[in-house]
């Protein structure tokens, strides 16, 4: 579910999610550049390069932060689906346990015992963090109520994303049925499914913890130019700083997603985290 080669995993799907901001945003930046030298593109291109990356985005953005279900044809490899199967399971999810999670990348051979090691002294304390107890003994269980505030806070985050997509993208809504002005949220923007999309890379950074794998909430290795036939809407000129604004733009999550692999804190939101002393 968190990992592997499965295009569902959440792994991939953050993965996905990040290279697609990076892409829009950087063509974003070199149009707005090419606009300075006074020549436009079309605006049906432009329309349809807007709204199919919102489309898109939001609709993926969902997608990893659907609800869990009981319908099996309807299951997702989702953030709220693996916070429940981690619930469900919090009774069994003792230290004791948690120390016999298997190695990670050894499952075919013996680890050596620096790596055992070692493995053991970051799984205390970082099951010190998941329990909340200083000194958890062998049956001590993981604490649910971080599991609630994980929950909240997602299901708060994407109420937004969800009314925007059902009323006015996925479903012909009737007008009646859609809020009046005043109550409406706040329309999509650039800034929202940015902030979405980190809050998708913390929780999934936090929820790894509970089954101790090593999620890479980052873009893959480039091994190709993004850019590539761009000239017909960027100058030789712009399109070099929208290459630059491509790497600036990849190095942001890179270094943003790296807090949330702090060993010491347990962050219960993007910017919130617990500690144990």
């Amino acid at each position: 579910m968190f990992i592997g080669d499965d295009v569902a995993s959440l792994q991939n799907q953050i993965s996905d999610l990040v290279f697609r901001d990076c892409f829009y945003r950087t063509h974003n930046e070199g149009l707005r550049n090419v606009f300075k030298t006074g020549k436009y593109a079309s605006s049906f291109f432009l329309e349809h390069f807007h709204d199919d990356y919102f489309l898109s985005q939001t609709v993926r953005l969902r997608r990893i932060l659907e609800s869990d279900t009981k319908d099996k044809w309807k299951k997702t490899y989702s953030l709220l689906s693996s916070l429940s199967a981690i619930r469900k399971n919090a009774n069994k999810l003792t230290l004791e346990e948690y120390l016999n999670l298997p190695l990670h990348g050894a499952q075919h051979r013996t680890p050596p015992q620096w790596a055992v090691d070692a493995t053991r002294e970051s799984r205390i304390q970082k099951f010190r963090l998941l329990s909340g107890e200083k000194n958890p003994g062998p049956r001590t269980t993981i604490s649910t109520r971080y599991l609630d505030k994980i929950d909240n806070v997602l299901l708060s985050k994407k109420e937004r994303l969800y009314y925007h997509l059902n009323k006015y993208w996925l479903h012909s809504s009737d007008p009646n049925t859609r809020k009046s002005l005043d109550e409406e949220p706040k329309i999509l923007s650039l800034n929202y499914l940015q902030g979405l999309l980190i809050t998708v890379v913390w929780a999934a950074k936090t929820l790894s913890r509970y089954v101790d794998v090593l999620i890479l909430a980052e873009m893959p290795t480039i091994t190709f130019d993004p850019l590539v036939g761009t000239e017909i809407i960027f100058s030789p000129g712009s399109k070099s700083q929208a290459g630059k604004f491509f790497l600036r733009r990849k190095n942001y999550y890179q270094s943003t997603f790296l807090k949330y692999d702090d060993n010491d804190k347990l962050y219960l939101s993007t910017r919130t985290f617990v500690t144990v002393n």
